[in-house]
């Protein structure tokens, strides 16, 4: 049984945890009605603490999308200083979704997953916010129950996000190492919103394949996966790079495996938004505005 109590929810049981905070699912005593209760690890003194959590800075900014995560409820025990986040309950991570699947999806349902991902994400872009951790745990997905609906798939965990407003260098250890874009491999700290842009193209096509795009044991391997599917930074992009980095990296030329021999039978359309997702430069990747109207998605707008 959970070792924790809330006042008005009665807590059922653990159904997630990561390295800042754990997750249950609770029913509300007097509605009757289910949620996610997202505890974090991090004791907070008092509430004005409290209150400058992230996750809390977020909704502050945020109004309600449907592609968003979003919080009903703010619990803090002054006694013991824990901070729960009551949150709606989805039925499980992306992650969890594909992990265990013997066959791929199908284009077309992964076309829809990604044109909520890209909304819920352009959602805190224009709201002058970028996620910094994008990757298929931190993507909530709800299946229908009945016929004719379609799932819901939301962003969430706002345990890393930043602001545009603040000036780089950021933490430069951010973003879990598989989703991470060259610019936070190659620089101490400079990066912005379109490292969430890397982040979706990576889960894009880990939905589509089941298997992780670039799964690095390190960062230097990091970098030699990238670099074997979308090709060797030139001398000039290194340059670029090198002046925001003590590190002096020297690559091997690698000419670009390329999105169509890796996924043979995704349509023409799919491989460009790999491709714009994807790009080595962040001034070269697509935005969240001009994805959403991306040709792509034409059968879903």
């Amino acid at each position: 049984m959970p070792e924790f109590e809330l006042v008005d929810y009665k807590v059922l049981d653990k159904i997630g945890e990561g390295s800042f905070s754990e997750v249950y699912r609770i029913k509300h005593k007097r509605t009757g009605f289910f949620y996610a209760a997202k505890k974090l690890n991090k004791v907070f003194v008092d509430s004005a603490e409290a209150l400058q959590c992230s996750e809390i800075q977020v909704m502050k900014v945020l109004d309600y999308h449907p592609n968003v995560v979003s919080f009903v409820d703010i619990l803090h025990d002054e006694l013991n200083g824990s901070l729960t986040l009551i949150m709606e309950l989805m039925d499980m991570s992306m992650y969890d979704y594909i992990k265990n699947r013997k066959r791929c999806l199908s284009e077309k349902r992964v076309k829809r997953f990604l044109f909520q991902i890209v909304s819920g994400l352009h959602h805190l872009h224009r709201n002058g916010i970028f996620h910094r951790d994008i990757k298929p745990e931190n993507i909530l997905i709800k299946i229908p129950h009945k016929l004719k609906e379609s799932e819901l798939v939301q962003l969430a965990d706002f345990g890393s996000i930043c602001s545009v407003h603040q000036h780089p260098p950021y933490s430069a250890y951010i973003s879990t190492r598989w989703y991470r874009s060259p610019e936070c491999l190659l620089t101490s700290g400079y990066y912005g919103p379109k490292m969430d842009i890397w982040a979706i193209g990576c889960c894009f096509y880990e939905m589509l394949t089941l298997n992780p795009l670039f799964p690095g044991e390190n960062e230097l391997d990091q970098l030699h996966l990238i670099h074997e599917v979308v090709g060797s930074p030139s001398a000039a992009v290194l340059a670029k790079f090198r002046h925001l980095n003590e590190l002096n990296y020297e690559f091997p030329k690698r000419k670009p495996t390329g999105f169509r021999v890796l996924i043979p039978l995704l349509s023409h359309y799919g491989v460009d938004v790999l491709n714009r997702t994807l790009a080595y430069v962040p001034e070269a990747r697509i935005s969240t505005a001009k994805l959403l109207q991306h040709v792509y998605f034409e059968d879903i707008w």
